[in-house]
């Protein structure tokens, strides 16, 4: 009885919250300070990445090889740091995590602004720099969750993703203005290093990012944690966000059998997520398979992503000259973000008569049949197309050493991107289990900052062999090889989707929230 008063009582406040824009019901409680939280991590995390190699060659004097290694290790540090960062968030709360994360992240920051020792340089992006931003990601993915409903989770995924691309979109600008302001004083501050200006800026948001939090931030929780505890530990009775449908169903945690905890258990000794799955039942073990499996193929499209910080602004410099606005190019890709992912995350899946034919006739032509076919496509559908896009832009700067061709290159990335990314944030939260959302986060950041890793690695040694100096005669050749490397993650996609599709040998949950709902849940299931 208790169960389905909750379940009437979830019904309702959904409908409820179904009747007000999904803007105006995040808005009403903390999902704005989150927002604001965002973009001053992204600013802060983009704007640096985008100089770092830069200031690594040009100002304390590393090869071209030794920089690229340095990017990727610190990539990778974030990788591995995140899983204990995102255990520590589980433990001590999204706000004491974010405030911690964020100060000493503004310590490494300043301190990496003003030291000209190769050595303290190495030591701070390889240990305490990785540390502290490997907080951002999963704590406020959850934070996002914490502070959404079912019905307003998907447009408040892709509203926390465009908000991370306009960071992005305003530090490119920022860049090339201190850029060309170098050697000037700017509000009386004297520029003599461009590089480090940018370096203490993203400190200082950094910093701020703490008052914020400390001031404004509430201790939130998962909304996931208290209807676990009322609907039973393996069922949750979750609406859809069409005010009209309500789908009530059963939920297989990856966690384990109904009456264990969440995630790792005791019963598993605290082992860390991957382990603790495997010791789960064969249903679990499988469905976990699938979900790393998918996680290992997206690593492809991310070294493409990688590669945009790592290996383009030096390539643009040797190219195009000292005077190339690389910035604006690279503020193109969350301009794009920003423009599309509105339409993309919408729900085409429900909706009433009227709606429909609302949307069917200011959405006519091409461009409205093929943002319908985008919005009815399953998570995974979405991720597959998203990621052969994104793979395929890499040959346009393989066919022309031009600026044309660098604006091709990142605005197909980035139309790529809009579609795969969001969803797949989106998915992460649905299916790990409650507790265990900084867990899951952290170990999605796997084809997010692993792949630094690789494409620091590559981008040094061929920007050594095919781009050595100015002017960059064979840079074409070189972005033929990166295409070429990353070719075989997409491939892979295709050829194992199927078995990303296949159902779980036991019954699991199923997603009916879209015409593709099952096809979404043994996906990610």
């Amino acid at each position: 009885m208790g169960r389905t008063s909750a379940s009437s009582l979830s019904s309702s406040s959904s409908a409820a919250a179904n009747s007000a824009s999904p803007m105006r019901v995040l808005l009403q409680g903390q999902y704005g300070i989150v927002l604001l939280l965002k973009f001053l991590s992204s600013f802060g995390y983009f704007g640096l990445a985008l100089v770092l190699v830069l200031r690594l060659t040009d100002e304390l004097h590393f090869s071209d090889s030794l920089a690229g290694w340095l990017f990727g290790i610190f990539g990778m540090s974030i990788s591995v740091s995140s899983y204990v960062s995102g255990r520590i968030a589980d433990r001590i709360g999204i706000r004491r995590a974010l405030i911690l994360g964020s100060s000493i992240t503004g310590v490494a920051r300043l301190w990496l602004a003003t030291t000209d020792n190769q050595t303290v340089c190495i030591v701070l992006l390889c240990t305490l720099l990785p540390f502290g931003e490997s907080f951002s990601l999963p704590v406020l993915s959850t934070a996002v969750g914490a502070t959404s409903t079912p019905g307003t989770r998907k447009f408040a995924f892709g509203l926390f993703y465009s908000t991370m691309n306009f960071a992005v979109l305003v530090s490119g600008p920022v860049i090339d203005y201190l850029r060309m302001r170098q050697g000037s004083t700017v509000f009386g501050i004297h520029i003599a290093s461009a590089n480090k200006c940018v370096f203490t800026v993203c400190a200082f948001a950094a910093f701020l990012s703490v008052a914020v939090a400390h001031l404004c931030l509430e201790n939130l929780k998962s909304d996931r944690k208290a209807r676990s505890s009322i609907n039973g530990s393996d069922s949750d009775s979750v609406s859809s966000n069409d005010g009209h449908h309500h789908h009530h169903h059963q939920t297989q945690r990856l966690s384990g059998p109904a009456g264990s905890s969440s995630g790792c258990s005791s019963g598993n000794n605290g082992l860390p997520l991957w382990c603790a799955a495997s010791l789960s039942g064969s249903s679990d073990q499988a469905r976990f398979r699938r979900f790393s499996l998918l996680v290992i193929l997206l690593i492809g499209v991310r070294i493409i992503f990688r590669h945009l910080d790592a290996t383009f602004p030096k390539y643009a410099v040797r190219a195009f000259g000292e005077s190339v606005p690389f910035g604006l190019f690279y503020s193109v890709n969350p301009l794009v973000i920003i423009l599309l992912v509105p339409f993309f995350s919408r729900d085409g899946s429900h909706g009433s008569a009227s709606s429909k034919q609302s949307s069917s006739s200011s959405n006519s032509g091409v461009v409205g049949s093929v943002l319908s076919y985008v919005v009815q496509l399953s998570s995974l559908d979405a991720i597959h197309l998203g990621c052969w896009l994104s793979t395929a832009s890499v040959f346009t700067m393989a066919l022309s050493q031009s600026l044309l061709g660098a604006l091709g290159f990142v605005v197909l990335l980035s139309v790529g991107e809009a579609l795969w990314s969001p969803r797949f944030y989106e998915y992460i939260y649905e299916v790990s289990p409650p507790g265990r959302e900084g867990e899951y986060f952290a170990f999605s950041n796997l084809p997010l900052f692993l792949p630094k890793l690789l494409s620091g690695a590559m981008s040094g040694y061929m920007l050594q062999v095919f781009c050595p100096e100015a002017p960059c005669v064979q840079g074409q050749a070189m972005w033929l090889w990166i295409g070429i490397s990353c070719m075989p993650f997409a491939i892979g996609i295709s050829l194992w989707k199927p078995l990303l599709l296949a159902p779980s040998p036991l019954p699991d949950t199923v997603h009916n929230s879209s015409p593709n709902g099952k096809a979404e849940l043994a996906a990610g299931g």
